[in-house]
């Protein structure tokens, strides 16, 4: 039977980024032998993401500043830290940089998130009913409802810094 990796736990959300990485796990083992200047097998390394051994803190940021230098993979590099959080009870959320300077129209782009917003609202509704539909959920179902709420957390986090940068152009007018 196949083993199905959970975007919602913290070491499947980094075994499954270091996979999809170009050269994968093996690329991820010579990037750590470099590093630490102590050579890993590939399969030892493996043993570690998917909990065979235990895996040190120190090597799960430096896989994660691996990704983040590949250009495919910059946006899953952080998923494992998001899911960690949440497994110990916390909520992180990983904000995209704003715009150097901020919007030539922030009115606008404000207008825009708003609108963005009612939106994304209206899919993570779809999502929850079509969950609670048969009165069970299902860890797909899980993982839709979370990732649907999160992208709708990052939008409302995106227009409180839209509205207070906007709010301090106008103050220090």
């Amino acid at each position: 039977m196949t083993r199905r990796f959970s975007s919602l736990n913290w070491r499947d959300a980094l075994y499954s980024a270091v996979r999809q990485a170009p050269g994968g796990v093996g690329a991820a083992a010579v990037f750590l032998s470099d590093r630490r200047a102590v050579t890993i097998h590939p399969e030892s390394l493996r043993r570690k993401l998917t909990g065979g051994e235990q895996l040190d803190l120190d090597i799960a940021f430096l896989l994660t500043e691996w990704l983040e230098e590949l250009a495919d993979c910059r946006e899953s590099a952080r998923d494992w830290l998001i899911a960690a959080a949440q497994q110990g009870g916390l909520s992180v959320v990983e904000m995209p940089p704003e715009p150097e300077g901020g919007f030539v129209d922030e009115a606008g782009a404000l207008n825009e998130k708003a609108l963005k917003a009612a939106a994304e609202l209206g899919q993570m509704c779809s999502a929850i009913t079509g969950t609670t539909a048969d009165g069970r959920v299902t860890t797909e179902e899980r993982e839709m409802v979370v990732a649907k709420a999160r992208d709708l957390i990052v939008l409302c986090f995106r227009i409180i810094r839209n509205v207070t940068r906007w709010h301090r152009k106008e103050v220090s007018v």
